[in-house]
């Protein structure tokens, strides 16, 4: 006999989505570690302004004229923990785009890109004691960068020119 998830239907398995919490989907995928779904999107006017494609998983964008990528929203997580693991789960989700778009999308607004790039990690035991092999976590840190049309990335000290 079938597995059950495999009898749903596309409509059925999207209904158990929107009938999940907000951002967590465990009963859909037991690998999950409530990690925010759907994905990140580009908003309706740059999506516009740009001639960007969503892909049916709603995780890959083109330019026009393009069948490879320009933007990709990634979610990752790793299976639930049982509880008797001191290890803690890692869970996160990134959007990537491609040089050619982000120059792009500078040219076509007339404005810099500012990236404020935030760094932090958080630790998350079932267990409160700590071992003395354990390491500390690394401070968090942040650094701003600004993208130009001409592909120039610059932060306060340097400068590099991107594709």
């Amino acid at each position: 006999m079938p597995h059950a998830l495999i009898q749903k239907t596309a409509a059925d398995i999207a209904q158990m989505i929107e009938d999940s919490a907000p951002g967590s989907y465990p009963h859909v995928d037991n690998y999950s570690f409530y990690y925010s779904y759907p994905p990140d999107v580009v908003e309706e006017p740059y999506a516009t302004l740009l001639g960007l494609s969503l892909d049916s998983e709603r995780r890959a964008w083109s330019l026009p004229g393009t069948n490879a990528p320009a933007l990709i929203c990634e979610l990752w997580s790793e299976p639930k923990d049982d509880g008797h693991c001191p290890l803690p789960n890692r869970s996160g989700g990134r959007m990537c785009a491609s040089v050619v778009l982000l120059k792009e999308l500078c040219t076509k607004t007339a404005q810099e890109l500012i990236f404020l790039v935030k760094i932090e990690r958080q630790e998350h035991r079932h267990y409160s004691s700590r071992s003395e092999d354990d390491l500390d976590l690394v401070p968090p840190s942040h650094k701003v960068f600004i993208l130009s049309s001409n592909g120039k990335l610059r932060d306060t000290t340097k400068s590099h020119t991107l594709g």
